[in-house]
């Protein structure tokens, strides 16, 4: 009985040997695929936004900043009236700035906590 127990782990021994040796080998020669994963937005990167003109003045500039903040940054340049383009906004730390518009007929316009990560669409009205 003693024998057969022996005979059976030598057995397993080399069948897992076997089967684990080249499982190491493979590993060690070829390198790790890296892993896909979906890419994460990270804060400070940026959103893509429509920005629609619907004023009856060109815009000359678009600013955005982070909702409270006073680090405004320019986005759009100029944009005809009735016309449309897109800008890269910041999107800060939870997608909320605020916008700051200046217009050709020496007219500024605010909008404070927008949403750019729900709504894509910037539309600068009257």
């Amino acid at each position: 009985m003693r024998r057969r127990i022996i005979l059976a782990v030598t057995i397993a021994a080399a069948l897992f040997g076997d089967v684990a040796a080249p499982a190491l080998a493979q590993s060690e020669s070829a390198p790790a695929a890296p892993m896909k994963s979906k890419p994460k937005t990270l804060a400070g990167g940026t959103v893509t936004v429509k920005v629609i003109n619907w004023r009856m003045a060109d815009l000359v500039e678009l600013q955005a900043a982070e909702s409270g903040s006073a680090n405004w940054k320019k986005v759009l340049g100029a944009l005809k009236a009735g016309q449309w383009t897109t800008a890269k906004v910041p999107q800060g730390k939870n997608c909320h700035v605020d916008l700051r518009g200046k217009y050709a007929d020496g007219q500024s316009a605010d909008v404070s906590n927008v949403d750019i990560c729900a709504d894509k669409t910037v539309n600068l009205t009257n």
